[in-house]
């Protein structure tokens, strides 16, 4: 039985007032966030909004143009990225497809001169971790993708970072092999209890795998929390079209008897907030109809505004709508967000 393998110490990050632009292009801008100790947390938002810049400043491969970051009360902003006892698994995993799987995970052991012995023992530790017993002597292009993966995050861990940088690691893995692979990766980060910080653009893959997410987009942190907290109570417009699918009503575009005594004027409501019914009098009439595994989606035209609805594809089919079906809408205001106009 493989023993709990430990990092390099437990870590708490903290980034004070960063900001870095490139020319007239403001990449980050005043970020203040604390990542805590052995937590997974995710940067998420849209390309070009700051997140990998963040990363990259975490692990020295860029300077601020002002603020500090520090590791466990450590001031790091000054300290080469060799030194910051942080481990990096790049987008494209950047592996030496000269050397087997074996001298990958490997070198940077080799280069801190450690012996042969210990070495080989090591890497044969992390083999069983990342589930690749067996694989030493393989050659990186002989590996899929998912192998490939767990192979630059075999090379990370074994140099006993305090802190784990994943920059999109699974943006490359088909849709199958993605839920696989980021299971593994938090069921590995768990394990270890090592502090991470993940940046990807995929919505669903942050909800799933975080323990805390920090939106951003246009260079800016616009919200830091639980993964149900951003999801249910998002702080901008913004938050919570990109967090997943949102439905909006104007005060006066709220059906008939439903009744909004919320001073802000713009209504949200997630698809699963909406009910459909059938009413040959109501005012919606239902567009299109998507069967997706254990969820129906419905496209439902509201006095000209199109709704998306989904209600569960159960085996009664008591609420199965057709298209061109007259139906009367039915909103869970317990579940609505309220914003300011724009």
């Amino acid at each position: 039985m493989l023993p709990t393998l430990s990092t390099g110490g437990v870590s708490m990050l903290k980034i004070a007032g960063v900001s870095k632009s490139y020319g007239n292009t403001v990449a980050c801008k005043d970020i203040d966030v604390i990542v805590n100790t052995g937590e997974f947390f995710t940067l998420l938002g849209p390309s070009g909004c700051g997140k990998t810049t963040l990363l990259r400043l975490i692990a020295g491969l860029i300077s601020p143009d002002e603020g500090r970051l520090y590791l466990n009360e450590k001031d790091i902003t000054d300290i080469p990225t060799e030194r910051r006892r942080i481990g990096l698994v790049f987008q494209n995993y950047a592996l030496f497809p000269h050397l087997n799987v074996h001298d990958n995970i490997a070198y940077g052991l080799k280069t801190a001169g450690l012996k042969h012995k210990d070495i080989d023992y090591k890497v044969q530790e992390y083999l069983d971790l990342v589930n690749l017993v067996g694989y030493g002597s393989r050659k990186i292009p002989e590996l899929s993708g998912g192998e490939q993966q767990r192979v630059a995050l075999a090379r990370a861990l074994i140099m006993a970072p305090e802190v784990l940088l994943l920059d999109e690691p699974l943006s490359n893995l088909d849709a199958m092999l993605k839920v696989k692979m980021r299971q593994e990766l938090k069921s590995i980060q768990e394990r270890l209890g090592i502090t991470t910080i993940f940046v990807t653009h995929d919505q669903q893959e942050a909800l799933t795998i975080s323990d805390r997410i920090a939106v951003f987009n246009q260079g800016e942190c616009l919200q830091v929390g639980t993964p149900n907290e951003i999801y249910q109570n998002p702080n901008s417009r913004f938050i919570a079209e990109f967090i997943g699918e949102m439905n909006w009503f104007e005060r006066d575009q709220l059906p008939s008897g439903e009744e909004n005594t919320h001073l802000k004027q713009l209504v949200a409501l997630r698809p699963q907030d909406i009910r459909i019914l059938r009413d040959p009098l109501g005012d919606g009439v239902i567009m299109s109809k998507n069967i997706v595994g254990t969820m129906i989606d419905y496209q439902v035209n509201y006095r000209g505004q199109i709704l998306k609805v989904v209600a569960l594809n159960r085996a009664d089919r008591n609420e199965d709508h057709k298209p061109g079906e007259r139906v009367k809408i039915t909103l869970d205001l317990a579940n609505a967000q309220y914003f300011e106009s724009e």
